[in-house]
C-alpha cells in the first residue's frame, strides 16, 4: 500500500489578451492531491483512489480566443488495472 500527497503553489500572474482588451490576475493559489495505491503481491493486479484539487480552487489557466480557459475542478474517482 503507498499512500501519496502533494501540493503545487503558484503566485499570482497576469493572463491578457491585447486585442480584446481584457486583462486578468490570477491570484496566487495552491492546489492538493491524494492517493492511495494497492498493488498485489503478484503484481499481476492493482487498485488506485485519487482525488485532485482537494481545495477545490477555480482558477484561470489559458486564454482563449474571447475568453479563458478554467483549471479542472475536484476531480476523485478509483482505478484498476490488471497485467496478463
Amino acid at each position: 500500500m503507498v499512500a501519496r500527497a502533494g501540493t503545487r503553489l503558484s503566485g499570482a500572474y497576469f493572463l491578457s489578451d491585447p486585442a480584446a482588451a481584457i486583462r486578468y490576475r490570477q491570484p496566487s493559489f495552491h492546489k492538493s492531491d491524494l492517493s492511495l495505491n494497492y498493488t498485489a503481491p503478484s503484481q499481476s493486479w492493482y487498485v488506485q483512489a485519487y482525488v485532485r484539487n482537494i481545495e477545490n480552487k477555480v482558477t484561470f489557466e489559458s486564454l482563449l480566443p474571447g475568453g479563458f480557459g478554467l483549471g479542472a475542478p475536484r476531480t476523485y474517482g478509483l482505478r484498476a488495472g490488471v497485467q496478463l
